[in-house]
């Protein structure tokens, strides 16, 4: 049965917005997080000392979605839809293809990613 939405709503149909989600602070708020990540990111690349620190910003830019996904689940409880196992192995293995594909015998695996982390 869907949630309630008395009071949400105002006369005309459309949703009651105020304080954070107004549209004009949620855009500008959001373009500028999104400047600064994409800003982040270029600069990792540029200051990577070698192709190994390369390939690990471009891991953990591809894989940060999924790792927020795990957190959300683990840490604040939210509830896990079945969706999120495949997606999850989906993302684990286009991420550790990639990595053969591009270091061939070279390949550090997620062991030796996340060591520098852990």
């Amino acid at each position: 049965m869907p949630q309630s939405t008395r009071g949400k709503w105002n006369h005309k149909g459309t949703l009651k917005t105020r304080g954070f989600f107004e549209p004009s602070r949620y855009l500008l708020l959001g373009g500028v997080l999104f400047v600064g990540t994409e800003l982040s990111f270029s600069l990792s690349i540029g200051y990577a000392a070698n192709n190994h620190q390369a390939i690990e910003v471009s891991m953990i830019n591809y894989l940060w979605p999924t790792f927020t996904m795990i957190a959300s689940i683990l840490l604040k409880g939210r509830r896990a839809t079945w969706l999120i196992f495949p997606g999850v192995l989906v993302s684990a293995a286009v991420c550790s293809g990639c990595l053969e594909k591009v270091m061939g015998s070279n390949c550090p695996g997620y062991t030796g990613i996340l060591s520098p982390i852990l």
